[in-house]
């Protein structure tokens, strides 16, 4: 079966929504990185994407940017990064004060595209983390959240939403972590 899709994400959502079964019956384990090439080629963007292990290689070099709602952020985020929710008023997106290049992450790409390209219609250098915080996790990479008192901890949980990604993204590298994908 083959979909073809426009610019407009919001057929991803439907991708995700109601062909997960049949997707799930076609490819009994399908990996994070092979999710995240699949979406990814559905997005269609303009943000050039940056790989985890360049991100990671240089990461101090970068104003990160999680573009997910708070409650995903309280859940886990990457070290060090500014919440900025990608439907942010243009008000929020004035206070981006940065000569680093701008790298943005969701989940799995698709909210961080709609703020990236944002940023980029705004003269900054932006790049798209290709695969999200599921790649960056299912790269053996540590995420965080944070204590009562703002104190940074691992944590122990990447998502809480949509249990259709739980089964497509099975992976070893979440249980060797003794993480929980939501």
């Amino acid at each position: 079966m083959k979909i073809c899709f426009t610019k407009n994400v919001g057929w991803l959502f439907f991708l995700i929504t109601f062909t997960g079964p049949m997707i799930k019956a076609q490819e009994a384990h399908v990996r994070s990185l092979a999710f995240s090439k699949k979406i990814n080629s559905l997005i269609n963007g303009t943000v050039d994407l940056i790989d985890v292990d360049e991100l990671k290689a240089d990461f101090e070099d970068y104003y990160i940017i999680d573009t997910r709602r708070k409650e995903e952020y309280d859940l886990s985020h990457l070290s060090g990064v500014h919440l900025i929710n990608y439907k942010a008023a243009d008000a929020e997106l004035d206070d981006i004060h940065t000569k680093k290049p701008i790298v943005v992450y969701c989940s799995i790409g698709v909210r961080s595209e709609k703020l990236g390209e944002r940023l980029k219609q705004r003269g900054f250098e932006v790049y798209n983390l290709y695969g999200g915080i599921f790649e960056w996790v299912n790269r053996g990479n540590s995420v965080y959240t944070c204590d009562k008192s703002g104190e940074q901890q691992l944590s122990q949980t990447i998502h809480q939403y949509n249990p259709l990604w739980g089964k497509w993204m099975t992976n070893t590298a979440y249980e060797k972590k003794g993480m929980i994908l939501f």
